[in-house]
């Protein structure tokens, strides 16, 4: 199942910075030089880290738990804004909603994500994933 995720990502000394002073436990971090998960892709070219925001389906359920484990984790997602990184990014990760009959969804962000991300300087994403296998 799709979730969003806080994908940061910079030099080898700030993720190690990160790391030690952080009460975060991220769910992968990743270092320069390591194989990537896609092999096609080489190695990976620059450190970083992957925090779970929320586990939730769909954007609004995201984007309700992410905000409010932001606001909970401020010092340490204030200290990634700190170390200056060179991305940091939300990723929503979505399950597509068209249909034959609504070819065209909508997707609303709330504005408390949107500020969050603002002050935090983290671009966001949107992923889209095939329909779920539970679909009619």
């Amino acid at each position: 199942m799709p979730s969003c995720m806080l994908r940061v990502s910079g030099s080898t000394a700030k993720v190690r910075k990160f790391l030690a002073a952080s009460s975060i436990q991220p769910a992968r971090v990743f270092w320069k030089g390591e194989p990537s998960i896609l092999k096609s892709r080489g190695p990976i070219e620059t450190s970083g880290f992957n925090i779970e925001l929320s586990s939730a389906e769909g954007l609004s359920a995201q984007s309700t738990q992410a905000a409010k484990f932001i606001r909970r984790h401020k010092s340490d997602i204030l200290l990634i804004k700190s170390l200056g990184f060179s991305s940091a990014t939300i990723v929503f990760g979505l399950y597509v909603l068209a249909t034959e009959v609504r070819p065209w969804p909508s997707y609303r962000l709330s504005t408390a994500i949107i500020q969050l991300a603002a002050e935090l300087g983290c671009n966001i994403d949107l992923s889209f994933y095939g329909v779920p296998a539970d679909a009619p």
